[in-house]
């Protein structure tokens, strides 16, 4: 007597294969959104350090013009390392 199992591939070997490929589509998609935000973060953390750089040039061109005095300097290098 032949039973649904001994005729090969049958639906539930179709939908385990469909299940299959949404869970390999799953974990892609998780990968990209992971990959993609940490390189905006680290764009993020790049345009900051830019600032910064740009803030103590700056604070450096103003002291050696002598528009800022020692103290104030000093408070503005102390205010930037925070």
């Amino acid at each position: 007597m032949f039973h649904m199992w001994d005729w090969g591939f049958g639906i539930g070997n179709i939908l385990m294969l469909f299940f299959s490929f949404f869970v390999i589509a799953v974990i892609v998609v998780v990968i990209v959104i992971a990959v993609t935000m940490n390189k905006q973060s680290q764009g993020n953390s790049t345009v900051v350090k830019a600032e910064h750089d740009k803030a103590v040039e700056e604070a450096r061109e103003r002291y050696a013009k002598g528009k800022i005095n020692r103290e104030e300097y000093k408070q503005i290098m102390e205010d930037l390392k925070e």
